[in-house]
């Protein structure tokens, strides 16, 4: 807990240290702004954790069952990333001006949210297994990863360096947590799928840190969609199967009440 602590918090420190106030205000702003996103984190961990515990003691043999787990949610959090950052500047417009200058922070952020939350369906073997020492590895790797990140890139471009230090150490903290997870409880999740969205979706980050919104922007979003459509199209259609039917027996049910 406390190395992790002081993994969320390097990128604060490393702003207080090297920038300046104003610094440590937008980039307070821009997380506030990502906070937003991260309610949908927050609420797939207290459904998920009681539910994947109960599963493998009820089905320790069926991994099926996390693969799923991982793929739905791995769309719902890349296809909100990329909304979130399209979409950026008219959500900074819509809470205020002092969103403004957060809003080029943001894009690097959101990897907080999507990684940790897709992290959370690979690494429940680590748990399962009674392995709980490893996040302390798993914690130390990201928190080293975002100390040296913040160390060399927030003296040269400032808020932007953290943001993109921090986007990286979630990204490491992903890997390290899916890796160790899987020497010890192996599920062979599609990994390859989820790194080709991750690049795509970085290089999209970048360029909206960088440049303000233009026809490359939609351009980028587009191609970030129909990469997301095409890696998961069973996912996506599994899901929207699942959801007509949610509504049809819902309906159903209502009706007969009536």
């Amino acid at each position: 807990m406390g190395i992790t602590s002081l993994f969320q918090s390097l990128d604060k420190l490393a702003l207080n240290h090297y920038a300046t106030y104003a610094d440590v205000g937008i980039y307070t702003s821009a997380m506030a702004f990502v906070s937003l996103f991260a309610v949908i984190q927050s609420t797939f961990n207290i459904v998920w954790v009681p539910k994947a515990v109960q599963h493998y003691e009820k089905c320790p043999e069926d991994k099926g069952y996390y693969k799923t787990a991982f793929n739905i949610i791995s769309v719902v959090m890349f296809a909100v990333g990329i909304t979130l950052i399209l979409f950026k500047d008219f959500f900074a417009l819509l809470l205020g001006g002092q969103y403004r200058d957060a809003e080029y922070i943001m894009p690097f952020l959101i990897f907080h949210p999507i990684m940790y939350t897709i992290s959370e369906t690979t690494v429940c073997g680590i748990d399962f297994m009674k392995k709980s020492k490893m996040h302390v590895f798993i914690a130390s790797g990201a928190c080293l990863t975002n100390f040296l990140g913040n160390s060399f890139l927030v003296p040269i471009i400032g808020c932007r360096g953290a943001a993109l230090s921090t986007g990286v150490s979630y990204i490491v903290f992903f890997i390290l947590r899916t890796v160790i997870a899987e020497k010890v409880f192996p599920v062979r999740f599609n990994l390859l799928k989820l790194f080709i969205v991750t690049i795509e979706v970085f290089i999209y980050a970048a360029y909206n840190t960088f440049y303000e919104f233009g026809v490359l922007n939609v351009v980028f979003a587009i191609i970030c969609y129909l990469t997301l459509y095409t890696l998961y199209r069973d996912t996506i259609k599994w899901c929207y199967r699942y959801i007509k039917n949610s509504i049809v027996v819902s309906a159903y049910f209502k009706g007969r009440r009536k």
